[in-house]
């Protein structure tokens, strides 16, 4: 910190106000969490079926949903049966876990691929809108700073709005980071490394059989989507990489199902669907992923419905939870990212 001693006073202290007001906003958004989980904690108490509203400043979700009554409806009457009647499921249908929340914005997280960042620093998950307003906010910064102060201005990097590590500028930076993680045994970097040796980003040369390592060695760290990327691959199968089988494939898709995976979830109906003459089980699972919004599990849905295998009762209730998910993951703010993220790829 010597170097702040040759900044001039002004510059200073816009430094000093910049991390308490950091730290500040990062407290307030811990403990509107606190209160809101509190708050929904209450509510399960006094046996609410309601959702809890929440009336903290910096939650901007009209209610709060604890994980006991989160699609609630659906998933007790049409898994609690299930759960009775097959003893040996190992849990498979007892009350799914919630959908995770992105830890800045309280929202829903979407499903993966449709607007989620993994951190680098940390692991954590976040909608990728809320990571480009972090970005956004600390370049106008920057470009304030270089107005005011031309010849020394002190440029911010952009950190991680959650550990507050800072973000690195180039891919050999992160690819550096990761490795060092993995050394850690932290299992999102192994999961991470693995995505990039699949398709080929950062300088990594595609490499299905570093990926499919990459992978396993995140799921046996507990990765839940490590363990639907190992699952896929025994699914496909491959003679350089791993040979098709089944059974181990469903062993992982039902430990990433167990923790809320809903992809995972659609993938066990579908193998129920094509493997066994009862469909009951199959339609049971992708209602279940369909209440968490998975499209392609409602599009299954549809089919048996059109085909006679899903009772009409059955499909308007998940099809009231399909909207009622996509609309918990929608927001004004990740509407304006993705519209504009699609103005520029048409510019392009």
């Amino acid at each position: 910190m010597a170097f702040l001693v040759d900044l001039p006073a002004s510059c200073r202290i816009d430094i000093f106000v910049f991390y308490l007001l950091s730290w500040t906003v990062t407290i307030a958004r811990l403990l509107s969490r606190y209160l809101c989980r509190r708050a929904s904690m209450e509510g399960v108490a006094a046996d609410d079926k309601n959702a809890t509203r929440c009336n903290t400043p910096c939650c901007t979700r009209a209610s709060v949903h604890s994980p006991r009554t989160q699609n609630a409806d659906f998933r007790l009457t049409s898994t609690a049966s299930v759960a009775e009647e097959n003893d040996d499921d190992n849990g498979l249908f007892s009350p799914v876990p919630p959908r995770p929340e992105c830890p800045i914005c309280m929202l829903t997280l979407p499903l993966p691929g449709n607007g989620t960042t993994c951190m680098s620093c940390c692991g954590h998950i976040l909608c990728t809108a809320c990571v480009h307003e972090n970005r956004r906010v600390i370049q106008e910064n920057n470009t304030r700073r270089m107005a005011r102060y031309p010849d020394n201005p002190c440029m911010l990097r952009t950190r991680c709005p959650l550990c507050r590590e800072t973000i690195p500028r180039t891919t050999e930076e992160e690819l550096i980071r990761l490795r060092q993680k993995m050394e850690s045994k932290k299992a999102y970097a192994f999961f991470l490394i693995g995505e990039k040796y699949q398709f080929g980003l950062d300088g990594l040369k595609k490499n299905e059989r570093k990926a499919f390592e990459h992978y396993l060695c995140a799921a046996d760290l507990g990765h839940v989507y490590a363990k639907l990327k190992v699952a896929l691959s025994y699914l496909v199968g491959n003679s350089d990489v791993v040979e098709m089988d089944v059974e181990e494939a469903t062993d992982y898709l039902v430990a990433a199902a167990k923790e809320g995976c809903v992809e995972a979830r659609f993938l066990l109906g579908a193998i129920e669907h094509s493997t066994k003459e009862d469909k009951s089980l199959a339609y049971k699972h992708w209602g279940i992923s369909a209440s968490f919004g998975c499209d392609r599990s409602m599009n299954s849905i549809k089919r048996g419905f059109d085909e006679g295998l899903v009772t009409e009762d059955e499909y308007q209730r998940v099809k009231r939870h399909h909207q009622k998910a996509n609309d918990e993951m929608k927001s004004e703010e990740r509407n304006k990212y993705f519209a504009d993220k699609r103005d520029k790829e048409e510019q392009q």
